[in-house]
């Protein structure tokens, strides 16, 4: 039941991984909703030389599930960021858009919007432009964020947006961005 004995386990464990790995997720739902959450981010921080062509349909399941717990649910979408996996897409661009009080507890949509930028397409560009727009801080910042790393032209968006708040949080991304990339600050 403890996270830290377990997660200490599974990076001491010397037998096959893959195995393990899979029988975790084969009863993902008996352990507690903390428990859950460590399988997840476990599975999210393996190497990316570790493939994940097993474990995405389950936690895919996981991400339609019903009894999927809020903080449970954060891990999973947060994963699938991380791993593209096309069927993921459409609940992400779900999460992003939905306005519920069990998404706006968990914050989902902030989580979704910082995980789709590992779906470049247009309708992506598209949702997040849209969901910059958003009464919710998080889901702005991390709009924006993803539409600068997108490479979407935002002096183009903030020209066009007649939402100061999705100017101001575009402008100042843009800039925390450029610093990142090593370009001088501007006003």
């Amino acid at each position: 039941r403890n996270s830290k004995f377990f997660s200490d386990y599974l990076t001491e464990f010397h037998g096959d991984m893959q195995e393990l790995n899979l029988l975790l997720l084969a009863r993902f739902f008996e352990f507690s909703p903390p428990m859950q959450v460590m399988i997840v981010n476990y599975l999210r921080l393996l190497p990316r030389s570790v493939p994940q062509e097993r474990y995405c349909p389950i936690l895919l399941k996981v991400m339609y599930a019903p009894e999927t717990h809020g903080e449970t649910m954060i891990a999973v979408i947060r994963y699938f960021g991380k791993y593209k996996y096309d069927a993921a897409y459409e609940k992400l661009l779900e999460f992003l858009h939905m306005d519920s009080d069990m998404i706006k507890e968990f914050n989902y949509a902030a989580v979704a919007a910082s995980s789709l930028r590992s779906y470049a397409s247009q309708k992506t560009i598209h949702s997040l432009l849209v969901a910059l727009n958003s009464t919710d801080w998080y889901v702005r910042f991390n709009c924006a964020d993803s539409l600068l790393e997108l490479g979407v032209d935002y002096e183009t968006v903030i020209l066009s947006s007649t939402d100061q708040y999705a100017k101001d949080i575009l402008i100042h991304r843009s800039e925390v961005y450029k610093l990142r990339k090593g370009a001088k600050f501007t006003l």
